[in-house]
């Protein structure tokens, strides 16, 4: 699986996410990183309902918080 995962908006207390699993296609859907406490909340769902889409992206970007960084541009890829 290849998750695509896109920054939309970043603040001093979130990131804003989009993503998209691109060989199972479907819509993007949307998440957001507490950049305070790494917790990764769902905003909108992708369209054709993607669950692992969801759990991969989060799971990329809690590991970059662990690091302290928040990439435009990101992947997740198994």
């Amino acid at each position: 699986m290849y998750v695509k995962i896109e920054r939309l908006f970043l603040d001093e207390l979130k990131a804003v996410y989009r993503f998209r699993s691109v060989d199972r296609g479907g819509g993007w859907g949307e998440c957001e990183i507490d950049r305070r406490t790494g917790e990764v909340r769902l905003l909108k769902e992708a369209e054709f309902v993607n669950e692992p889409a969801f759990g991969r992206a989060g799971r990329r970007l809690f590991l970059h918080w662990k690091e302290g960084r928040f990439p435009e541009l990101t992947e997740w890829a198994t």
